[in-house]
């Protein structure tokens, strides 16, 4: 499979999620979205129908990747909006140390082959509140690395379908039908695969050879496996 990261310089990326045959992708042209953070509201939020309270900020941090605010007991933190991440909320071991949450168990966490590569601890947060909701008893998982602090997956998302405008520092999300793609956006039909039902995926082909591609905001370059590259 090859992965998509950020260096694809896509503006933004709407990704509808409700149904499995009509899965579609709306990628805003960087010609398009010029909006810098603290400029005017990009057009896309009126022609896409959003809602001013769907709409939350966020900001590009290590490595350009999207980072949102996340609140969990009483603080905050600003944590990887990682659309590869499949598990939930992930939490890096310092930082669960950190909060002394009461442990319910262990989980493995696999490579893309399948393969553990780790146990880590699976834990309980009374309260966490992000993108506009407060969720109790909510299921934190454990993690490991060294330059992240945590990861939310889309399944945080209040919606099934979101926008993500980095230039504009936005994510957008909505649970109501998005309106037809207008002038500028090019429209990317999706991909659903077995092994893994829940990655936003795309057929494409390198050097004639067609593949899967993930778009995956917590890739920070284009990956590529390394059966396609020999």
């Amino acid at each position: 499979d090859l992965s998509v990261g950020r260096d694809l310089e896509m503006v933004a990326r709407t990704l509808s999620l409700m149904q499995v045959r009509t899965l579609r992708a709306i990628i805003v042209s960087s010609l398009v979205a010029t909006a810098g953070a603290g400029a005017q509201q990009p057009a896309w939020e009126t022609q896409l129908g959003y809602q001013p309270d769907e709409l939350f900020a966020i900001h590009r941090a290590v490595l350009g990747m999207p980072f949102l605010q996340v609140t969990i007991k009483d603080s905050t933190y600003w944590l990887l909006f990682d659309t590869g991440n499949t598990v939930g909320l992930t939490l890096a071991t310092p930082l669960i140390d950190q909060l002394r949450m009461p442990e319910t168990g262990r989980w493995d966490r696999l490579d893309s082959g399948g393969r553990v590569v780790g146990s880590y601890r699976r834990l309980r947060a009374p309260i966490v509140q992000l993108l506009g909701r407060t969720l109790t008893d909510q299921t934190i998982y454990e993690f490991s690395d060294t330059a992240l602090r945590g990861l939310v997956g889309p399944d945080a998302l209040p919606g099934t379908s979101f926008t993500l405008d980095y230039q504009a520092g936005i994510l957008a999300a909505t649970s109501a039908p998005l309106q037809d793609a207008p002038p500028g956006f090019t429209t990317l039909p999706l991909t659903r695969s077995s092994r893994h039902p829940r990655l936003i995926l795309a057929s494409g082909r390198v050097n004639g050879r067609p593949v899967l591609i993930e778009f995956d905001t917590g890739a920070s370059r284009t990956n590529v496996d390394p059966r396609l590259a020999q």
